[in-house]
């Protein structure tokens, strides 16, 4: 079994991830095995390896995007399949390695779309919605490209645009591959 463990970490809470016994398969060949990991709240966690290693199979098994064999995943104290996609991108987010859009987009836009876990069915974007983007953008100093078409960035400035977008989500939990 492959365990991560904090040696310093005075465990004073429930953990944020709490992975145990997982494997994950790409077809027949097998990316992660028997991996248990715990991450608690006001970590943070760098995980290193060579590429195809299973380092971005792991972070997107940890939302769900593909399934495990084997083993249990939970975030916030309650099983990964207990979530709803929207209530999954409420409490974690996953910035992307790259995104393209076959839209010309503007970055305002892209921001936005961060807001989607909290809409209803048909509703537009509230004030709330684009307050939270604008801070995101300015937090992540892209608010003088919120007008630009974000398929017109350089790879540098999309990836800001993509982590405005995690933090306009407001999740409590951001994985970066």
């Amino acid at each position: 079994m492959q365990e991560v463990q904090d040696a310093g970490h005075a465990e004073t809470g429930s953990p944020v991830v709490d992975i145990t016994g997982l494997d994950v398969f790409y077809g027949r060949l097998q990316a992660l095995t028997d991996i248990s990991l715990k991450i608690y709240p006001g970590e943070m966690l760098g995980i290193l390896g060579p590429n195809g290693s299973g380092k971005t199979a792991l972070l997107h098994s940890i939302m769900g995007l593909i399934p495990s064999a084997s083993g249990s995943i939970r975030l916030w104290g309650k099983d990964l399949s207990s979530y709803s996609s929207k209530k999954k991108a409420r409490v974690a987010a996953l910035l992307p390695q790259t995104t393209e859009t076959p839209f010309p987009f503007p970055v305002s836009d892209v921001v936005l779309m961060g807001r989607y876990p909290f809409l209803k069915l048909w509703q537009g974007h509230s004030n709330k919605d684009i307050k939270a983007a604008q801070q995101a953008m300015e937090k992540t100093g892209v608010a003088h490209l919120s007008e630009r078409p974000f398929r017109q960035l350089s790879g540098g400035e999309r990836q800001s645009v993509l982590l405005a977008r995690s933090f306009a989500q407001g999740s409590r939990l951001l994985l970066a591959p």
